[in-house]
């Protein structure tokens, strides 16, 4: 909570987080600019796996 205080209406901001905590397939903030405009990316989807193998 003290982080979302800190950064509350803060431009230009950077999360500070590493997305590989996320789920596969999940989008989340990458930036903020001066002008408040947010930017997003996604991780990347999982490979789909059939009895342990790729498809």
């Amino acid at each position: 909570m003290d982080l979302r205080e800190k950064t509350h209406h803060q431009a230009p901001y950077a999360p500070i987080s590493s997305p590989e905590n996320l789920f596969p397939g999940t989008w989340y903030l990458t930036e903020v600019d001066k002008l408040h405009r947010r930017s997003y990316a996604r991780r990347e989807e999982s490979p789909k796996m059939m009895n342990g193998h790729a498809q």
